[in-house]
């Protein structure tokens, strides 16, 4: 039970971190989107943002981030009663819902960076933003919020080229300093491995930031588009172009 515990206390944490810095950077493209050019516009917004973020939204993150906590726990309890039950029923039954399990996971992880983000632009508790985050889907549609999405896999591949040209220098640098031949070639494999471990992990904290920028910049538009078209009318045309037609805002 108190690895359980222990497991849980780990996911929890982690969630809560991560969803800290998305509302806090969410938050940061508000305030732009609503204040920039006027005398409402803070000196130093980043500061205010994580404030908000890390204390009158905290309970609101740690309440989001303890859904995803849970199920990432169940999950790594499935894993263990398959690896302990090979080849049994219990492993079958397992690994089935695990796999449902993952799904449910996907799923909630995408509607709470929505969530989140509406946390960070507004300042709602959690429970009403999750409620205002799906009358978003309904009313805007999920296709502009989903289908239209395409920077989640170039975000993703950008973090992945990351990982290999760390991995490639430490490659080149191995082979320099300790050579291919006999057991030296581990040592190299090693190497790359690690390389493209930090390369990867280190580039997708950054992408994370234009991930959530992304995201408030999304919930701004649908919500506020006439705040876009007052103060940026050339950025606010061509989002009138691509998303206005789709979610009804528009006539094409």
């Amino acid at each position: 039970m108190g690895y359980v515990f222990a497991l849980f206390v780990f996911y929890w944490t982690g969630q809560v971190i991560k969803n800290v810095t998305h509302v806090g950077t969410a938050g940061q493209f508000a305030t732009w989107y609503f204040q920039y050019g006027t005398p409402n516009m803070p000196q130093n917004p980043t500061v205010k943002s994580f404030k908000r973020a890390l204390t009158t939204s905290f309970g609101s993150v740690v309440l989001g981030s303890l859904i995803i906590a849970v199920i990432q726990t169940i999950r790594a309890i499935l894993r263990g009663m398959a690896r302990n039950d090979r080849g049994g029923v219990g492993a079958f039954l397992a690994a089935c819902a695990n796999c449902i399990l993952g799904c449910i996971e996907s799923l909630v992880e995408y509607f709470n960076r929505y969530a989140f983000t509406q946390v960070a632009v507004y300042g709602k508790p959690f429970i009403q933003a999750a409620k205002d985050t799906w009358e978003l889907f309904k009313s805007h549609g999920f296709d502009v919020i989903v289908n239209d999405d395409l920077t989640s896999p170039v975000l993703s591949f950008t973090s992945f080229l990351a990982g290999l040209m760390l991995a490639f220098v430490a490659f080149i640098w191995g082979a320099s300093e300790f050579g291919l031949k006999g057991s030296n070639l581990y040592y190299v494999i090693v190497l790359v491995i690690i390389g493209f471990f930090i390369g990867f992990v280190e580039c997708a904290v950054v992408m994370e930031v234009v991930s959530a920028g992304i995201a408030a910049i999304m919930v701004c538009f649908c919500d506020a588009p006439a705040v876009l078209e007052s103060k940026d009318p050339v950025l606010f045309e061509r989002f009138r172009s691509t998303y206005g037609p789709r979610v009804g805002f528009f006539s094409s």
